[in-house]
């Protein structure tokens, strides 16, 4: 053996060592603070270990965490019993002393540094021995020096002098949905289950595939590609049915050059993105990416932990780094009653998304209406949110098969609800939804129509003689919101006399008073300043 391969078996020696040193500490320390296990699950898996005894240790806790079970080392030894030695587990368990946050942090990560080396110069080896450059072995070899970068061993920054860095001043936001989704950001779209989710997220990607608008912005027409963890067959007629109601045929040349879809469940596990898809990513070159679910595409362990969401999101952000794109994952929201306040809805996995996202809308069906939904744009950068959105759907008649219809529901009507809210969570004066505006002429035409019965052009309130008022009673104006059909359901009439619909009107001189005088004692009726009542 000459020198240099001397040299070369004692580094594979001691780089073992280091590798069986960092995973008996790691394995040791889980052993006795199994909740270390939710910061080390999001930087390796059982894969990246070498030893099969720990990669079964690995395994077992993470088992019993993701069921609820108490984890210690009597449990443990008593589920791998037949695969581990129990006095090499119990020696496991008393060396503990290195059990803390950062020390399994960083045996962690050297793990996983030396487990991409070990894969890299494997797959390098092969290389070298091949008659001819494989492709498939040269896209594996540029995922694990991919991987390789991201732990540590080579940089992905570069310091910048200022002026180099902005040469414009005035570099306005480069926006894929104007005012909603900025490019080269990450979002999610929350909701309920049945608040049609994925209608939305159709919606939004064939608007930029085609530059339509969504909702009431302006989108840049671009490739989308829509990322599915389940129902390709449910897809294909939700698709058709909103291309039938924008007017698009399938044959149109910006949908086929820029509308792309991937069932993929299961496609982002603890290493990333599945590597191959990547590439193709990156050849595509999508400005949009919609991952639908969160919950069937993204396959980790303690997925909705809020580090296993951090680290899921880094890694992305890592990858589409020099792609200039948005992406969003659709998830579901913590369990919440059917009437809870849209605002109060929160994702599920903690606050962990709603901290690290871009954007956020949050969906949420009307109770009363199974084709009405409402949008919330909850969170936004550079620009206002609290912005709220009333959606219909309408079903769509595709096909007829065996007498029967084949049909699926696309968003027909967009309203906008509130424009952004003040600090006192009200809507901001001067942006009303149709609904509401429609409530505020009733209050005119009725108080028009008793103005003219009875004649009360000088009503006096209270000590205040100067002003001259006009009204109405609150039955008048349900009345004629029925007669009018401003809304489907009216026995849900009295939302539009709620506290919130009252400080609507106050905003526009309209306010709810008990008169005296004129009527009998404590009669709710509407009132306006005859001097600013303006048609």
């Amino acid at each position: 053996m000459n020198n240099d391969n001397v040299v070369h078996a004692k580094t594979q020696v001691q780089n073992q060592k280091s590798v069986t040193f960092s995973e008996q500490a790691l394995v040791s320390a889980l052993l006795a603070k199994p909740k270390l296990f939710f910061h080390v699950c999001a930087i390796i898996n059982s894969k990246h270990l070498s030893n099969d005894s720990h990669k079964t240790i690995f395994n077992t806790i993470s088992d019993f965490l993701a069921q609820n079970k108490t984890v210690d080392v009597i449990t443990v030894a008593d589920a791998i019993k037949n695969e581990v030695d129990n006095e090499y587990l119990s020696e496991l368990y008393r060396n503990n002393a290195t059990a803390s946050k950062e020390n399994v942090i960083a045996y962690a990560q050297e793990i996983r540094k030396q487990s991409i080396e070990a894969e890299f110069k494997s797959i390098a080896t092969e290389i070298a021995s091949s008659n001819s450059l494989n492709e498939a072995l040269l896209t594996k070899a540029k995922a694990k020096l991919n991987e390789l970068d991201e732990s540590g061993q080579a940089t992905k920054y570069t310091i910048q002098n200022y002026r180099d860095g902005f040469k414009d001043a005035t570099q306005a936001v480069d926006w894929l949905v104007n005012d909603y989704i900025p490019l080269k950001s990450c979002g999610l779209l929350a909701g309920m289950s049945r608040s049609y989710k994925t209608f939305i997220s159709i919606n939004l990607a064939i608007s930029v595939a085609t530059g339509t608008t969504f909702l009431d912005k302006e989108t840049t027409k671009s490739k989308v590609l829509y990322v599915l963890g389940e129902g390709s067959a449910d897809f294909n007629l939700r698709v058709r049915a909103h291309l039938n109601e924008k007017n698009i045929s399938t044959d149109n040349p910006d949908f086929i050059e820029n509308f792309m879809f991937l069932e993929a469940p299961a496609l982002i596990k603890d290493a990333g993105i599945d590597q191959t898809v990547l590439a193709q990513i990156k050849t595509i070159k999508p400005k949009l990416i919609v991952f639908d679910t969160y919950s069937k595409i993204v396959c980790r362990p303690l997925a909705e932990n809020n580090d296993v969401i951090q680290n899921t999101i880094s890694q992305l952000n890592s990858d589409f780094k020099d792609l200039n794109l948005a992406y969003y994952f659709v998830h579901h929201v913590a369990k919440a009653s059917a009437d809870v306040d849209i605002k109060a809805i929160t994702s599920r996995g903690g606050q962990a998304f709603e901290d690290d996202v871009d954007f956020m809308f949050v969906a949420k069906r009307d109770p009363s209406n199974e084709f009405k939904t409402q949008l919330l744009l909850k969170k936004v950068k550079f620009e206002q949110d609290g912005i709220l959105y009333n959606l219909s759907l309408k079903r769509h008649i595709l096909a007829t098969s065996d007498e029967k219809e084949i049909s699926s529901l696309a968003i027909s009507d967009i309203q906008k609800a509130y424009d952004g809210e003040n600090k006192a969570g009200r809507p901001i004066k001067g942006h009303l939804s149709a609904d509401h505006k429609n409530v505020l002429d009733c209050i005119k035409l009725a108080i028009q129509a008793k103005t003219e019965e009875e004649n009360y052009t000088n009503i006096i309130i209270g000590d205040d003689e100067r002003t001259k008022y006009s009204y109405c009673h609150s039955e008048d104006v349900k009345k004629l919101i029925i007669e009018k059909d401003l809304i489907q359901d009216p026995s849900n009439i009295n939302r539009f006399f709620s506290d919130k619909t009252n400080s609507l009107v106050s905003k526009n001189r309209i306010s709810k008073k008990a008169v005296g005088k004129n009527k009998k004692e404590g009669s709710l009726i509407w009132i306006v300043k005859q001097k600013e009542f303006v048609d």
